[in-house]
């Protein structure tokens, strides 16, 4: 099952895909640059930044800003290994409201 990653419009927060499980890197194969990272399906407004992905031991960092309320939508991260394999992983990233309850 993919993972769901949450935010606020207004927040810019950094994402981490952890390629440490995938059965390559298991087997001593690392991860090297040019990662990408992208939309690549659902509901999506065009509100999004999506910055440089970065490279982070088995994981690849990513900033992600803005979006609009209610964009549902698949990220996928791919990034090329040492190897000369190519990796990715997917999660979906739903822009949502603050949950108030309690005020």
């Amino acid at each position: 099952m993919k993972p769901t990653f949450q935010k606020y419009p207004e927040e810019s927060l950094s994402y981490s895909f952890d390629f440490s499980a995938h059965a390559t890197i298991t087997a001593g194969d690392t991860l090297t640059q040019p990662a990408t990272v992208g939309i690549t399906g659902g509901t999506y407004s065009g509100e999004l930044v999506i910055g440089d992905p970065a490279i982070s031991g088995a994981a690849v960092l990513v900033q992600i800003l803005g979006g609009a309320l209610g964009d549902l939508f698949e990220i996928t991260c791919t990034c090329a290994t040492a190897g000369g394999s190519v990796v990715a992983l997917a999660a979906y990233m739903q822009i949502c409201k603050p949950d108030i309850q309690g005020l």
